[in-house]
């Protein structure tokens, strides 16, 4: 009898372990990356320019298997250009579905005179493409500054519209004139606007589109309601052998208790994580607007002070760009240990969003607040961190004064953190205060 009252347990066991892996290492869960690089045979690699215009520009390869091509824009089309293009499949009318994906990250090396490449998603729909003119695919474009390459990162599809001249060419309707990425049949890389000549070489490394396969919401409703089932579960597991023991009130009144503890443990976990950084373990914004609202509170019914200090690492994109965002998490990590031994009790630490950071100081003057800030600055600036790294930040102080709001508040603090940026970082500043 013994070993068959183990076996619910044993189930819920197992599930609080899959509940507590998927919080902790929910990232490969929620994200979906299409990768294309130098080489891979998924892909069909061509040249393109305006000779089918009109034009005489020279496009060819220097290396196909390293996706290195060049090329002479000529004279005889007004608008000369030259790209290439990766297609999905063997037709431009059979693509795939990008409406999942959110952004784009690629490395792409450039040497010429342009000053923007761009990039076009082009989109097949039989709404308005044809069959035998491939130009009728719908082109998203974004346009691109070379002099921040070669890396670009985190290029939102949002950012893409659909090219004017493109809508010019075609009586379209108002819906069709939108962004669309339902049926992307290939991606373009081609040179920036406004060129009548020159040379031009690219080298394409990698393009990245990273999307979301399970929203953080779903994954959140469905803990939930696996939790429900697995509850449920139980109870008419734990139903099914009490009735078959011969047990006294006594005895269901303490496993339904125990049952009700176990929801309320599995409930605390959930709301804590939520309100926890994944990266940092600090508070994320969802964490910190308690905190924030009981200091708003005390100092308006109270009288009791408010300083906010917002600061954030500096040159940190450097630190990803040169030793890898492995590296800059472990900063952020290392970042974090630092701040936390060297506040107060009484002040709450949040990852404010990147690399920026926010200290809520309740019943605290702007001096004391200052303070705190310098206190900080040159601890962080005393330390090292990954990779035997030096970092500095910046800091932005201000004390919310008579008759102001929180968002007042929060305006002046990052004024006084961008002042400090420009006063050559590891500094403090202080919001001006009348």
């Amino acid at each position: 009898m013994r070993a068959k009252r183990f076996a619910p347990e044993q189930f819920l066991l197992l599930l609080v372990v899959l509940t507590i892996g998927v919080l902790l290492f929910h990232g490969p869960l929620l994200e979906t990356r299409l990768v294309i690089t130098p080489g891979d045979d998924t892909f069909r690699f061509e040249l393109d320019s305006d000779v089918q215009d009109g034009g005489d520009t020279v496009v060819e390869w220097i290396e196909k298997d390293e996706l290195r091509w060049r090329c002479q824009l000529g004279q005889a089309w007004p608008h000369p250009f030259c790209g290439m293009q990766v297609y999905f499949s063997d037709s431009y009318l059979d693509g795939i579905d990008l409406t999942r994906y959110t952004h784009m990250n690629f490395h792409l090396d450039y040497a010429g005179s342009a000053q923007s490449v761009r990039i076009f998603l082009r989109n097949s729909n039989p709404e308005y493409t044809r069959p035998d003119e491939i130009r009728s695919t719908k082109f998203n474009a974004v346009e691109l500054d070379t002099r921040k390459g070669p890396f670009y990162e985190d290029i939102r599809l949002s950012y893409f519209r659909v090219a004017d001249w493109w809508i010019q060419l075609y009586d379209l309707s108002v819906r069709q004139t939108q962004l669309e990425f339902s049926n992307v049949g290939l991606i373009e890389i081609q040179t920036g606007t406004g060129l009548t000549g020159g040379s031009h070489q690219f080298q394409l490394h990698e393009l990245e589109l990273v999307g979301v396969r399970i929203k953080t919401e779903t994954l959140y409703l469905g803990i939930i309601v696996a939790w429900i089932f697995a509850i449920l579960i139980y109870l008419t597991s734990r139903i099914r052998l009490l009735s078959l023991a011969v047990k006294s009130g006594n005895e269901k009144q303490a496993e339904l208790r125990e049952i009700n503890q176990l929801l309320e443990q599995r409930r605390r976990i959930l709301e804590r994580r939520s309100k926890l950084d994944p990266l940092t373990g600090a508070y994320n914004r969802a964490g910190i607007e308690e905190s924030l609202a009981e200091s708003f509170k005390n100092w308006r019914y109270k009288n009791k002070p408010l300083s906010l200090l917002l600061f954030d690492v500096d040159h940190f994109k450097a630190v990803n760009d040169t030793h890898g965002h492995t590296v800059g998490d472990r900063v952020l990590r290392e970042l974090t240990s630092v701040i936390l031994s060297n506040i107060r009790g009484t002040d709450r630490f949040a990852r404010w969003g990147g690399e920026e950071f926010i200290i809520v100081c309740g019943d605290t003057e702007l001096t004391q607040a200052t303070d705190m800030a310098e206190k900080l600055r040159r601890i962080i600036s005393e330390s090292t961190f990954a990779d035997g790294l030096d970092i500095t930040v910046s800091f932005g102080v201000a004390q919310i004064q008579p008759g102001e709001t929180l968002e007042a508040l929060f305006n002046r603090t990052d004024q006084a953190l961008y002042k400090a940026k420009d006063a050559g970082r590891n500094t403090v500043c202080t919001g001006d205060n009348t």
